[in-house]
């Protein structure tokens, strides 16, 4: 059978939410896929799910690893993907019947890098009152058109229209390995550095006003879990890997201002991220100001840095003395 798209699924401890993720993979109106699962490491019943659905399905893969994180089960899944698109899609999660078929077509029709799309957000418990957080829905913001992937960029960053979850992007399968676009291994949002790179190195993008991606919202999850040192430090890598990809590409001149902006912003995260932990962490503060020094392209980066760090330990300072 020729594949046509690999839906790449890493899984871990998911075992409550396994087969209803499963199960809309292998319902996919187009029939020319195969499911490549990476267990990763789980100590629940999820490989005893899994292996349940192989005995069902001759187009499934499942490949067991050690635990190695989010990163590397991705890299494993493309690793042996045979389909000619790439779909990622989280195992807490599910999809439209109509995505592969869809979006495969799309991607023939106008020779596309890669086809984007909305997702609808459905929230478990508290995480109720929390929707204007989870917003993926762009179809006011955003035009039907094919771009290339500078222009693109653009236009979603002006538009406040970026969501970098690459459970949105649908991936012609050459196009990642001729830009040796591989997640970056061991850190909390590495879906901000592959989307980033990956939209501008595009040739050809599209993004669909369709919503074929259900997000759940849940408790204890990297989205909702309480922020700490590790996001910190996820977002310092974004923001270097992003600079050295910046200074590797050459990027017409609005791109790169953006580019910058969005590298600028990250640094800014890993700030406001360690100083919102409860302890103090002067050590990997003076890590974000050293990584800063000599990047001069992003005006007033180093000098804010120092006026956020300088007035939020002020604010913080008079909040325990009163």
């Amino acid at each position: 059978m020729n594949i046509k798209v690999s839906l790449i699924i890493p899984v871990y401890n998911v075992e409550r939410y396994l087969k209803e993720c499963l199960e809309s993979a292998f319902n996919q109106t187009l029939k020319e896929i195969e499911v490549i699962a990476v267990n990763d490491g789980s100590t629940d019943n999820s490989l005893l799910i899994l292996n349940e659905y192989k005995a069902k399905h001759k187009n499934m893969i499942i490949i067991n690893q050690e635990n190695k994180g989010l990163s590397e089960a991705r890299n494993s899944g493309l690793r042996v993907a045979k389909g000619e698109y790439i779909y990622f899609l989280d195992s807490d999660d599910y999809i439209d019947k109509n995505l592969a078929y869809i979006c495969y077509n799309e991607c023939k029709k106008n020779n596309l890098d890669i086809v984007t799309f909305d997702a609808n957000v459905f929230y478990e418990n508290k995480y109720l009152t929390m929707k204007n957080q989870f917003d993926y829905d762009r179809k006011n913001l955003l035009v039907s058109q094919v771009k290339s992937g500078q222009d693109f960029y653009i236009d979603v960053i002006n538009k406040n229209a970026y969501k970098s979850s690459v459970c949105l992007f649908f991936y012609k399968r050459q196009f990642i390995e001729d830009n040796n676009l591989k997640f970056y291994s061991g850190i909390l949002h590495e879906d901000e550095l592959y989307s980033t790179k990956s939209i501008i190195l595009s040739q050809y993008i599209k993004y669909i006003p369709k919503s074929f991606f259900y997000r759940r919202v849940r408790d204890n999850s990297i989205m909702t879990r309480k922020k700490s040192i590790k996001n910190a430090k996820g977002y310092l890598t974004v923001a270097e890997q992003l600079y050295k990809f910046y200074k590797e590409n050459y990027l017409e001149k609005n791109c790169s201002n953006i580019l910058l902006n969005s590298i600028s912003h990250f640094y800014h995260s890993a700030l406001y991220c360690t100083l919102q932990l409860e302890e103090y962490n002067k050590e990997f503060i003076s890590e974000i100001k050293n990584s800063v020094k000599n990047k001069r392209e992003i005006k007033g980066l180093k000098l804010n840095i120092k006026l956020f760090l300088a007035r939020y330990l002020y604010i913080r300072n008079t909040i325990k003395n009163n």
